[in-house]
């Protein structure tokens, strides 16, 4: 159960606490402020559940991005081979041509 999950029932154990105070209470002041509970929880759960979406949808992103940055890493990296084996055949070439032509000297 997640965290937004458990302060959800935190909250709705206060409502139904405070509901039953307030029901042995008599009198309209108590009714206007039972309503005015019910409507601040319901805006609260929703929020909190708004907030969980975001959440959720943030961390899809990050792992989109850690996915790319991994296939980018791996990219690089067969560039980089690319590169120094084409600077290692370069050298070997050189090399061989170096050779031939001091063979031509003789």
């Amino acid at each position: 159960m997640s965290e937004k999950d458990v302060l959800i029932q935190e909250k709705e154990k206060l409502y139904i606490e405070l509901k039953n105070i307030l029901a042995k209470q008599s009198g309209p002041e108590v009714a206007e402020k039972l309503q005015v509970y019910q409507q601040n929880l319901k805006e609260r759960t929703q929020q909190l559940k708004e907030m969980v979406k975001e959440l959720k949808n943030y961390q899809s992103q990050v792992q989109a991005y850690k996915f790319e940055i991994e296939r980018l890493d791996k990219q690089v990296g067969s560039v980089k081979e690319l590169y120094f084996n084409s600077k290692q055949n370069q050298v070997i070439y050189e090399d061989m041509e170096g050779e031939q032509m001091g063979e031509m000297d003789d």
